[in-house]
């Protein structure tokens, strides 16, 4: 067999070198391709159960603020130095046809 290589002329063996270098980087590719895959897949189950945690952890707190919240009332605003406003003022809105406009526009 190596005779009948060495017969073979100089551009016969280069396009055979040529797809045995190619089939070599394919193989090489799909091996990298797969492994990526496989790592992805991995990272994303890892991500998950990192959601899955930290969704639990967000009902915990969401479950200590409700608790939290409804505790809240007057005296515990009054231990934290609050003090209720005196002499409130409101605004009342008078005329709806009134409106603002540049002197060019009068």
């Amino acid at each position: 067999m190596v005779k009948e290589l060495v017969k073979l002329n100089t551009l016969e063996k280069r396009i055979i070198l040529g797809l045995f270098a190619l089939i070599i980087t394919l193989f090489f590719s799909y091996g990298y391709l797969i492994e990526s895959s496989v790592k992805d897949i991995v990272e994303r189950k890892d991500v998950e159960k990192e959601i899955a945690l930290l969704n639990s952890k967000l009902g915990s707190l969401e479950l200590d603020y409700v608790a939290l919240r409804d505790t809240i009332g007057g005296e515990t605003a009054s231990n934290l130095g609050f003090v209720e406003a005196k002499n409130v003022a409101f605004i009342e809105k008078i005329d709806s046809n009134i409106k603002l406009t540049l002197k060019d526009e009068e």
